[in-house]
């Protein structure tokens, strides 16, 4: 799977947490939503190394430091997703 189809697919999960938030009787299917974005994004962290790895391999500076910048938003979306998810899952703890 390449990172932005990773990407899609964190988002896509994320949106389906915030769907069944506000029916706290869902509990199991925003459970299994946020278990799958925390996948998701371990996945984009992965997939972050990897291709870091790869770009640094390159000779062209102008390109490291683009595709970096590119990476490093894409990184960021993943980040900002599991912290959304995380606030859910800790509203639910608490509000249980």
């Amino acid at each position: 799977m390449g990172v932005l189809y990773v990407r899609l697919a964190c988002i896509q999960s994320l949106g389906d947490v915030l769907k069944k938030f506000h029916n706290l009787k869902s509990l199991t299917t925003i459970s299994k939503h946020i278990v799958k974005v925390n996948d998701l994004e371990e996945r984009g962290d992965q997939l972050y190394k990897e291709n870091m790895y790869r770009l640094y391999r390159e000779e062209d500076v102008r390109r490291i430091v683009m595709w970096r910048n590119i990476y490093e938003c894409i990184e960021n979306c993943f980040d900002t997703c599991e912290h959304t998810a995380d606030i859910v899952q800790a509203v639910i703890m608490k509000n249980s």
